[in-house]
């Protein structure tokens, strides 16, 4: 088709102008897309933004239970402290025997050949446990003692300790003196036949005294 040169310029420039305006229509178009893409960027930021303050939050938490855990357990091992339970049992175990002599019997051989050490001492000790925890006893010394109140002798009785005795019960036993431990060693001459005289025993139980005695007559052989 042919065309005046006046027709040819106005189609050539209305052909220039669809262009143009499709292009920025385009360009419009790409911008938008952009747009959005920032959109969704921002929006990511916002995600990572509101994870942080919660994994803020979450540490804060967990420092706190930390430190209740803490303090609870430093709490119950104060509580847990046993020193007044044993000084409780301790309390009932001094001091808890009291010790009495049920039979004593001194005899001494004065034969024409007398030994150092001519005397036997036999008795029975009741020990009886008025605590609240089994009780033993050591023995420390057994006396003899005169009628006028003077200490004359020594004797070492068997067996040394004795018990355990369970509370609130009671036990008998025989105590023998031990060979050559009378003091002074002056045979027949530290206790005289046919005199009475108190045998004073001595026991330690968990540091404390306990004491028990009898009396009784020398039995001699001649």
């Amino acid at each position: 088709m042919r065309c005046t040169p006046l027709a040819c310029s106005i189609l050539l420039l209305t052909l220039a102008c669809g262009d143009d305006g499709g292009g920025a229509e385009t360009s419009a178009g790409t911008t938008s897309t952009s747009s959005g893409t920032t959109s969704t960027s921002a929006g990511t930021t916002s995600t990572s933004s509101g994870t942080t303050e919660s994994a803020e939050s979450s540490g804060t938490t967990a420092a706190a239970d930390s430190t209740g855990t803490t303090h609870g357990s430093e709490t119950g091992s104060s509580s847990g402290s046993g020193t007044t339970q044993g000084e409780s049992s301790s309390g009932g175990s001094m001091a808890a025997l009291e010790a009495s002599i049920l039979g004593l019997f001194i005899f001494q051989d004065c034969m024409p050949i007398v030994l150092p050490d001519p005397v036997d001492v036999m008795l029975v000790l009741e020990l009886n446990n008025v605590g609240d925890a089994p009780a033993s006893a050591t023995f420390v010394s057994a006396t003899f003692v005169n009628a006028g109140g003077m200490d004359v002798g020594t004797v070492g009785l068997a067996p040394m300790v004795l018990g355990p005795v369970p509370a609130g019960e009671s036990s008998e036993i025989a105590m023998n003196k031990v060979g050559n431990t009378l003091m002074p060693a002056l045979g027949c001459g530290v206790v005289q036949c046919g005199q009475t005289y108190t045998l004073e025993l001595v026991l330690d139980v968990d540091g404390q005294e306990v004491t028990a005695s009898d009396s009784a007559m020398v039995e001699c052989v001649f």
